[in-house]
């Protein structure tokens, strides 16, 4: 039986900045109210973890495309990958693509990273926790790496367990504003 608790995911909400980025980890069962247009998805995912026994996380195989409806290009599903701990993403939604310009399908989060920083050690960090926790994650900032900060991005993150249990994959929802910075 996997119920969280408050000695299951101590300290939760909690977060950290890197690179301009706030990472912020959730108990499992925090309102949807608090993620906006991404709450859709939190209500998804929450009913499909309804339909298990004992609270067990939500499998994959629970999810149907029209799940997705409306959704469908601003969801990625990533796998987790233990030795060391990755994600591999197999599923990168077109809004992304067509708002970062580019496409991570059957990449490793490792290899996803800008060479001339060091800013996937963050992400490589709060996915784990995440997925350790396990807990329900949002992180955002801007993209600095394209030298467009003001295109601020988020990304809701879901845990999923084929088990219940073992994370083994994380289902997310892409959003993005504009910002309009002056110098």
């Amino acid at each position: 039986m996997f119920q969280q608790t408050a000695a299951s995911a101590p300290d939760l909400p909690r977060s950290f900045q890197a690179w301009g980025w706030r990472y912020t980890l959730y108990p499992l069962g925090q309102d949807r109210a608090e993620f906006g247009q991404a709450g859709k998805l939190l209500e998804l995912w929450s009913r499909k973890q309804a339909a298990r026994s004992h609270g067990l996380l939500p499998a994959r195989a629970q999810f149907d495309f029209l799940d997705f409806r409306g959704l469908h290009g601003r969801i990625m599903i990533s796998e987790v990958q233990s030795g060391p701990f990755d994600l591999l993403v197999r599923l990168w939604g077109t809004t992304q693509t067509q708002i970062l310009n580019y496409d991570r399908t059957g990449m490793l989060l490792s290899q996803c990273g800008d060479p001339r920083f060091n800013d996937i050690e963050a992400d490589l960090r709060y996915y784990e926790e995440l997925c350790r926790l396990p807990a329900i994650g949002v992180r955002e900032g801007g993209v600095f790496w394209q030298e467009r900060d003001h295109l601020i991005i988020s990304y809701l993150d879901l845990p999923l367990a084929d088990d219940g249990q073992r994370v083994d994959r994380v289902l997310s929802y892409f959003s993005y504003r504009q910002e309009n910075r002056r110098s």
